[in-house]
């Protein structure tokens, strides 16, 4: 599988670099994280919903449909459907 593949399926990844997930254009997600960077926002029309660093809690954060999950220093990551 490719790097992020398990993480869109529900399964824990762990020490990942940095990775672009693609939106959802049908459900709203929720991302569990934890690591140095999270970005949630749209490519379309620029609106970030989300920017945290250093998230030292493995904790969840809302991703809207339609908007893009970036994470750069990733301890452990995992999507859930809302």
């Amino acid at each position: 599988m490719a790097k992020g593949d398990d993480a869109t399926a529900g399964i824990e990844e762990r020490d990942i670099e940095s990775h672009r997930f693609p939106p959802d254009p049908i459900n709203n997600r929720r991302v569990q994280y934890q690591g140095e960077y999270i970005l949630v926002f749209n490519e379309e029309t620029e609106e970030q919903r989300l920017l945290e660093e250093k998230v030292g809690e493995y904790k969840p954060f809302d991703v809207p449909k339609g908007f893009t999950t970036y994470i750069r220093g990733c301890k452990r990551v995992c999507f859930d459907k809302t």
